[in-house]
């Protein structure tokens, strides 16, 4: 992976790390095993490893694809397991990327302005360090972490709604891999002039219909 780097625990960069990369394929096993029984994984799955991803995002991310009906969509086309799994990579990348880096703080001298997320282009902090401020990063709350991971969870969950909605679709619409026909029971025939307006009746057999008007 272009993102990962191999570096020692203490180092702050902002990047996806080796040891990162070995989670992430422990856990990805664990999801794709779930998957292909066409549900989610819950933290009971992680037996061998540890729960993957990390809380918060873990819950957010389990019940943004659980209301979805995800894994349903997986067992039933497989086809598509692995763009899921590369979703869900996705987002645990950009959760981990922006909680190391945290919230850029920039200082002047009459106030504090914070950037949510530290989510800002190269030219906002060129500018601020041409202006001479005191930037740094700062961790993010717990409360800042949840609304990350379920805002990430939301992304990853819009992104495949109109996809399942879709496939649902037309999964209804194709005719019956059984290969049986359904059959019908003959209507029972109302001899009511009212209800036989628009047909012709046979009089020798008022229970027929010939055909219509």
């Amino acid at each position: 992976m272009r993102t990962v780097h191999d570096v020692k625990d203490d180092d702050t960069a902002s990047y996806f790390r080796l040891h990162d990369a070995h989670q992430a394929m422990l856990g990805l096993s664990t999801w794709e095993t779930s998957l292909r029984k066409g549900r989610i994984p819950i933290q009971s799955d992680f037996t061998q490893q540890v729960l993957w991803p990390k809380e918060p995002l873990f819950t957010s991310v389990y019940e943004s694809l659980s209301q979805l009906a995800l894994a349903r969509l997986v067992k039933r086309h497989p086809e598509v397991m692995t763009s899921v799994l590369l979703g869900v990579v996705k987002v645990v990348v950009e959760f981990i990327t922006l909680e190391r880096r945290g919230m850029v703080v920039v200082k002047d001298e009459d106030e504090i302005t914070y950037e949510e997320y530290g989510i800002e282009d190269d030219l906002t902090l060129q500018d601020a360090d041409s202006e001479q401020y005191d930037i740094e990063y700062v961790p993010l709350s717990e409360e800042e972490l949840e609304r990350l991971a379920q805002s990430l969870s939301n992304e990853l969950a819009q992104e495949w709604n109109g996809v399942v909605r879709g496939v649902s679709m037309l999964d209804r619409k194709r005719p019956s891999t059984t290969g049986r026909i359904n059959k019908f029971s003959p209507r029972k025939r109302s001899i009511n002039p009212e209800d036989m307006l628009g047909v012709e009746v046979d009089k020798a057999d008022p229970t027929s219909v010939s055909g219509l008007w």
